[in-house]
């Protein structure tokens, strides 16, 4: 995958110093069931978009769910053709979109846990019978999504952990709750933000 990301692009996040890059990536297999369901979900609304071609009002309603699936399955693509890096003065990702977002601007960490059944109160990340993490980091302008499907995305947590404490990041309890059940404690005294 890293032979895919052009030199260019690599130097873009890098500062005029030497620092060490780490790469997260998305594996296929963690994205394998998200290109099954946008193909699958616009090829079913395809078939009767073609039969209700004649009925404006159902083809654009049939056609808007088409679009939906497939704008999906480009943003499953573009993960898969990213890679989040991180290095000692800032995080980005490069590949399909590249961002560069220094450790010192970025405003807030937010890290949600999204569950797919009840979990009674267990957080179960990265399996298949519970639920996944998406963590934002805001600044700058810019909102880098990164989900737990990412490969290593406990390590890629603890170097957003250690930032946050390094550059007093603000954070929610709720995102502090989140890295605590990665095994993270947050130790920055901002991370009580609203």
């Amino acid at each position: 995958m890293a032979a895919c990301i052009g030199k260019e692009l690599i130097f873009s996040l890098r500062s005029n110093k030497l620092v060490a890059e780490h790469y997260f990536h998305y594996p296929t297999k963690a994205l394998f069931k998200d290109y099954i369901q946008s193909l699958l979900g616009a090829a079913l609304f395809s078939t009767p978009l073609i039969v209700a071609w004649s009925n404006p009002y159902v083809a654009t309603v049939l056609g808007a769910i088409v679009l939906m699936f497939l704008s999906f399955g480009f943003a499953t693509w573009r993960r898969h053709r990213s890679a989040i890096v991180i290095t000692d003065d800032a995080i980005g990702s490069v590949g399909a979109r590249v961002v560069r977002l220094p450790w010192d601007k970025v405003e807030k960490v937010d890290l949600r846990y999204f569950s797919t059944r009840r979990e009674r109160g267990k957080l179960n990340v990265g399996d298949d019978k519970g639920g996944w993490m998406q963590m934002k980091l805001h600044g700058d302008g810019v909102v880098l999504r990164v989900d737990s499907s990412l490969q290593d995305f406990e390590k890629f947590a603890r170097f957003v952990a250690e930032a946050t404490d390094h550059f007093r990041i603000e954070t929610t309890p709720v995102t502090k709750e989140n890295f605590a059940a990665l095994g993270l404690v947050l130790n920055n005294p901002s991370a009580d933000g609203p």
